[in-house]
């Protein structure tokens, strides 16, 4: 479970971003809170906070079912080393000396 609780954690950390200008969405969710209280927009925040993080819950939840995944599999990445090899470059010759 904690490893799904990360790799939901990573995709809302990508989709904090704010992009212009501003989709239909976005104009709606302006639209609807501009008489809100601070009390009020806090809440609506947590609403589209728990609504996110649902459908997210639900994709990880597909692909993770898709993949085959299992709580072994998760243990396997932990322990895999998966970043990107890079070569070693060799250390330039100064044209201008002989």
């Amino acid at each position: 479970m904690m490893i799904k609780s990360l790799l939901l954690y990573q995709i809302m950390s990508d989709m904090a971003t704010i992009q212009f200008p501003l989709n239909d969405v976005q104009v709606a969710l302006l639209k609807l809170t501009e008489q809100l209280s601070e009390v009020e927009l806090k809440e609506l925040k947590q609403l589209i906070i728990a609504f996110k993080a649902h459908r997210l819950a639900q994709l990880v939840d597909k692909v993770w079912d898709e993949k085959g995944w299992t709580q072994e599999t998760m243990e396997q990445f932990l322990q895999t080393h998966m970043r990107t090899p890079y070569k070693m470059q060799q250390p330039r010759r100064n044209e201008g000396s002989h």
